[in-house]
Parts: C-alpha cells; structure tokens; sequence
C-alpha cells in the first residue's frame, strides 16, 4: 500500500479524534459525544446509560415505571407514525413502549428534517398515561448530529477518505482492517447513477460486524437486525398503522445471516418481497389492506448480509465458478432458491482470513457530525463509468459500481482486479495496494 498523501497545513485528524476509553456499556459512543459531559463526568455517564437502559431494555423500562411517574430516556425509534388529525407523532421505542410526541417539537423544521430527525436518536422524558404501554412525551429532543461538510472537506484535502473513516471509527488504519472493512464501507455509497450497492460478507467471529451494523445506525440512520425480519417489521406494522424500516431508513443491515436456515418459514414469506425491493425499490406486505397504507414511491436501500463462515468455512471454492457455487450451497441449506437473490448483490465476500478486530482498537474516534460529512462528500464526488468490464448482466452493473466507489475512496484498482472481486472476490489485497 502506498503511503498517504502528505498534510498541508491546517488541522491534523488527531485534532478531532475523542478519546472513549471507558466501559461503554453497550451505549453507542455518538451518544456519549452528544453529551460531551459524560465523556469526563462519571455520575452524568451514568445517567445516560440509565437514560439508555430506559429507551432500549424493556424490563428496566417497565420497572423504572414501578417507581416514578416519569421517565426520561434515550433511544432511536423501531417505527414511526403519524397521526396528522390530532397533530400526533408516536413512536415506538425498542422497549416496546410506544410515546405521543406533539407536532410543537418538530414547528422549527421543514419536511425533510422532520423526516431525518424523528426516524433517529433522541432524548424524550415521558409521563405515563392511563393506556398500558402508551406514554405522552413532555420533553423531546433530537441527538442526531449535523454533517460537518466544512471539517470533512479540510479533512478530505489532507487525507484518503478510507483513512478518516477507518480511523474515525477507532481503528488504526492498517491492511487487514483495511481487507475486512472495505466491502462493509462500500455500502455506505451509492454508484454513479444513484443506485445503492448490496453487499453480502461472512467471515470469522470477532472481525467486528456487530459494531459495523451499531455505528451504520448512530452514523447513516441505517437499521441493523440479528435475525429474519417479519414482514410487518420490516415493511408495515398494522398494528400501529406504522411504516417500517425500508422506508424509514437509509439501509439495512442483517447479522448471523449463517443462522437463517433456523427460520426458514419465515424467510419463506420475506424473500419474494426482499427480492422486488432490493431490484426495484417497492415494497409491499403482500396484503391488499395492508398495502392502502403505504407510500407508493420507489425507495431503493443498500443491503448488507453479515455473519460467520459457517458451513461456507472449510469448503475450498471452486473460483471459476464462485457465484454459481455459493448460490447453491444456500438453496440447499436454506430450501428456497438463493440464485436471485445472489444475482442482485454486488459483493460477494467470503473473508476467511482470522483478523481478531479487538486487536486493532485505539478508543479514538471522530464525531459522526464529521464522519457522516465525508460520507456526503464522497457520495459526491463519485462518478458514473462505463465499459462492460468483460462480464455480462448484472454483473457489469454491480463491476462499475464498486469501481466508482473505490475511485472516489482514493484507490486506483484496474479494471480487470475489480471484475474479479465482483465475479470470484480475488483481488482484495490488489485494491490496497493500489491506495495512491
């Protein structure tokens, strides 16, 4: 890998970087960031992880309820709805709990904001009403941090995109965290025309895909899930008449996909609607009443598929022929035929390389404000590319789209290395190597 492009004067990264050295206790680190208090105060970092506790556990909800009256709490809704007659936003909290939250918190911003803020974390103090699991806010405000464009392009003038954002995310910037981390990242952009890139990835335990998916939710408002979704879940509740992820978020993120052969019924009744929304971007319950509920405009999302080698581990693969091959390994396990649904992701990563992520934490990391501006920027700066990169189909779609990214992330891949990621993932270390 070829060294960095040399600073010009101005800020360094370093001068960024927040040091969370401390237990988090499974809270994300952006919300310690948006309370810059907790970060040397350890009373208030309890009251935030208590606040935390509040939003997310139910169990701890429900027992904080036994005591107080009151309760104030911190989380990212699980789903929105909107009750435009009475001026009611309600929103379900990963508790279970569901809060009315009055338009007057939102009468400062426009529609587009109200979007982006009500779908993110937030800080609500909740009175409890007669209606068992229902609460009527009393206090809301919104964590979800600015894009910090102005300090991401000064940064970006002195710094690879992929070095910011690996060491932004509290790595130290070096060729195996680089190898398990780029597919992930290509994800978060879309290619040329707009259009978003799936990726799919198994590798070892402990290479880091849990705390990937928990930082796309803080960073990107993507939504990460450890099992097969329900369709209501996933698309429509109609039980709160609430829209679900595939239309309130940026992406999706599924773990443990090596576990999804567990709940094959349920993927049974997924997949079809999965399909049509990865190509086309529509998304339908399949249920004519349901369906007069939902936003009839096209909504294309990344997907990213993580989990452990599994049974996909010790099996040479038979490179000529990768694609063809994995396709059928799930069909067999999973008992639906997984050719379509292989056929629409872009990358294809079978990582078996041992990279304990543990080992490469330095507790540094960049406010989301600054990471989620560089990711505005290179969004921006990526182009469209032609050429059919010798494949056929999709294939040249998913070629040029990965080639488009990782121009914009600073690499200079050939033609012919990215053809091969996308068709038999051989190549990585080609692509790093070929950091300017």
């Amino acid at each position: 890998m070829a060294e960095a492009t040399p600073e010009r004067s101005g800020n360094r990264l370093e001068d960024y970087l927040v040091s969370i050295d401390f237990d988090t206790q499974g809270v994300p680190a952006e919300i310690y960031i948006s309370f810059p208090k907790s970060l040397t105060d350890i009373e208030f970092r309890k009251r935030v992880v208590r606040m935390w506790k509040c939003g997310n556990n139910r169990t701890y909800a429900l027992a904080w309820l036994l005591f107080n009256k009151s309760m104030p709490c911190i989380f990212k809704p699980r789903s929105v709805s909107i009750d435009y007659t009475n001026d009611i936003v309600k929103l379900v909290a990963p508790n279970g709990l569901q809060y009315e939250v009055e338009m007057d918190w939102f009468k400062t911003y426009d529609v587009e904001e109200f979007i982006r803020i009500v779908s993110d974390y937030c800080l609500i103090v909740a009175n409890v009403t007669e209606r068992p699991n229902e609460l009527v806010t009393v206090e809301y405000r919104p964590l979800k941090a600015i894009s910090d464009v102005d300090t991401a392009k000064e940064l970006l003038s002195k710094y690879h995109p992929i070095e910011i954002l690996i060491r932004g995310l509290g790595y130290k910037f070096e060729p195996p965290i680089i190898r398990i981390m780029l597919p992930r990242l290509i994800a978060w952009f879309r290619n040329g025309t707009g259009r978003p890139i799936h990726v799919f990835q198994l590798t070892p335990p402990n290479t880091g895909k849990t705390t990937y998916g928990l930082r796309s939710e803080t960073l990107l408002s993507f939504e990460f899930l450890n099992e097969v979704p329900t369709l209501a879940r996933l698309v429509f509740d109609s039980r709160y008449n609430a829209i679900g992820p595939v239309f309130t978020r940026n992406g999706i993120i599924f773990d443990e996909f090596d576990k999804w052969s567990y709940q094959k019924e349920r993927l049974q009744l997924l997949f079809d609607v999965l399909l049509t929304g990865m190509e086309q971007g529509k998304w339908t319950r399949g249920v004519s009443l349901a369906n007069t509920s939902l936003p009839e405009t096209q909504r294309l999302i990344p997907f990213v598929f993580l989990g452990n080698l599994g049974i996909l581990g010790a099996v040479p693969i038979q490179y000529e022929r990768y694609r063809e091959y994995i396709a059928k390994v799930y069909t067999s396990n999973l008992g639906t035929d997984m050719h379509p649904f292989f056929d629409r992701i872009a990358i294809i990563d079978l990582c078996k390389e041992a990279i304990t992520i543990s080992d490469y934490v330095t507790n540094q990391y960049l406010p989301d404000s600054i990471l989620r501006g560089v990711v505005e920027v290179v969004n921006e700066r990526v182009r469209p590319v032609t050429g059919d990169f010798g494949l056929s189909g999709r294939l040249i779609r998913h070629a040029r789209a990965v080639y488009s990214v990782l121009q914009a992330l600073g690499f200079t891949p050939t033609v012919e290395r990215v053809s091969e990621i996308v068709l038999r993932n051989v190549g990585w270390e080609d692509v790093i190597q070929s950091l300017e």
